[in-house]
């Protein structure tokens, strides 16, 4: 009885671990991991982000060259004649500098509000501007 009980635990705990297979095709939606994260634009574009983000604005610009490179290069590698129903993209073309543009927005947004709420005397109406859009730029970028 005792060995039937662990043995049904056991089970439970298995059931809620998901597997790797099953972590790397859904992502890590809790931190923004994309589902699809192999192709070069995308490990590019996480670095744009990065660097943007972090104000590296000469890294940055090299990073967008680059991704616009990658990005363009996938395209044309999927439109080629023959190539398979496998080799088509999952996503729009040109999504990946799309996503870096909306997220430059949004960093830049973040920085108005930011600056906006931390100074004396900034009129309550522009900091709630600021905040939607913020707000609006996230959801922009997040949905993308």
């Amino acid at each position: 009885m005792a060995t039937q009980a662990a043995e049904i635990v056991d089970q439970d705990q298995d059931a809620t671990i998901p597997s790797a297979a099953a972590v790397e095709n859904a992502g890590d939606q809790r931190f923004g991991t994309p589902r699809f994260n192999r192709r070069l634009s995308d490990k590019i574009l996480a670095a744009y982000n990065h660097a943007y983000a972090a104000d590296e604005a000469e890294l940055a610009n090299k990073l967008r060259v680059l991704l616009e490179e990658a990005e363009a290069k996938e395209l044309a590698h999927c439109e080629r004649p023959g190539a398979s129903v496998i080799d088509k993209p999952i996503r729009r073309s040109s999504n990946a500098v799309h996503q870096a543009h909306l997220w430059s927005q949004f960093v830049d947004a973040k920085q108005g509000y930011v600056s906006l709420s931390i100074r004396e005397n900034s009129p309550l109406e522009d900091v709630e501007a600021a905040y939607a859009g913020m707000r609006n730029s996230y959801t922009r970028w997040a949905v993308s």
